[in-house]
């Protein structure tokens, strides 16, 4: 389906980069490809999608091209961005942004002067269950939001230069912001190092919000099942997005409360089953991409846009922090 003129090139062809430039393909938007190692993949990708090979200087001189997805390492990813951004390209950065809170507000500040998108690959943001929850939320059916519970568990890649936090954090934060519409007051992080020993592959992380509102976010690199899964609970309901579930079942809302009539009694109403938006497949990446594609026309703001990457990464600083010193960080 295209869906514009919009020409993009992916730099970076690993795992991820190359499902990103078929979806890219697949919208019509998809210029070339571009990878520093000319990789066997990148260059097999390129035929299967009869796009050319190009180098990094020769895209940032190119004047056809409008934007740029960069999906590298992130030790890169600050270098890549600012290049593209000063040749005048729109660009797309997989998440974490950047490594450094200085380094995402300059990229920030860069976009701005020049009237540029800077946009970053929380994912999740872009998943049909996940809209249908916040929308929820938006509307009140569930009343006053009191707490989210979010888990992000597999027994997956170890990356044994990145902790858990750093790695797997940001798609739950960056839904927990998009939830409560603002940033969090103080941060309480544990974590536990066993497959690698500088880094932790076990986490739990607590989001104090004001009026009482917390977030409680569970991580795990060495756990023997795949859990994806939020639930947030109200005053006049509870729902919950689970991502390994058929998508008529993602995302559920439950009219369950709990409500206190007395100092020591408490009504509660239970909705065992609860009620599934019945959703149609739906492909997040490729949702994300048509958004970035939206926005390079003018048509659209990110969703996710270079402000948010710079909230989390805020708050994965704290969470660091109070992992070192054991005690909660203030934001």
């Amino acid at each position: 389906m295209s869906i514009g003129a919009q020409k993009v090139v992916v730099i970076g062809c690993g795992d991820w980069g190359k499902n990103i430039a078929r979806t890219l393909h697949g919208l019509g938007s998809l210029h070339g490809i571009c990878d520093h190692h000319s990789s066997e993949k990148a260059v097999q990708c390129t035929k299967d999608l009869k796009v050319p090979l190009m180098d990094l200087e020769t895209v940032l001189e190119d004047s056809a091209v409008d934007g740029v997805v960069i999906s590298t390492q992130t030790a890169s990813h600050y270098s890549l961005a600012k290049r593209a951004l000063e040749a005048g390209k729109h660009v797309f950065v997989e998440k974490p942004l950047v490594p450094t809170l200085k380094e995402a507000e300059e990229l920030e500040s860069i976009a701005q002067e020049k009237g540029l998108v800077l946009m970053v690959g929380h994912l999740l943001r872009y998943h049909q269950a996940f809209e249908t929850l916040a929308q929820w939320v938006q509307e009140e059916k569930l009343g006053r939001v009191l707490h989210v519970n979010s888990s992000r568990k597999n027994l997956g890649k170890i990356y044994p230069n990145e902790s858990v936090i750093w790695d797997l954090a940001p798609h739950d934060l960056s839904m927990v912001l998009a939830i409560f519409q603002r940033q969090p007051k103080s941060v309480l992080a544990s974590s536990g190092n066993y497959a690698v020993p500088l880094h932790g592959d076990e986490a739990v992380l607590a989001l104090d919000f004001d009026h009482g509102q917390k977030a409680f976010i569970t991580l795990s690199r060495l756990s023997p099942f795949k859990e994806q899964k939020i639930t947030v609970v109200g005053t006049a309901g509870m729902a919950v997005f689970d991502d390994t579930l058929p998508w008529e079942n993602k995302v559920t809302f439950f009219e369950s409360t709990i409500e206190q009539t007395s100092l020591e009694k408490f009504e509660v109403n239970r909705d065992g089953e609860g009620t599934s938006e019945k959703l149609s497949a739906s492909e997040p990446l490729n949702n994300e991409m048509q958004h970035f594609v939206g926005c390079i026309n003018g048509n659209e703001k990110p969703r996710t846009p270079a402000r948010e990457a710079i909230d989390v990464l805020k708050i994965i600083q704290a969470a660091h922090l109070s992992v070192k010193e054991g005690c909660w960080v203030d934001l």
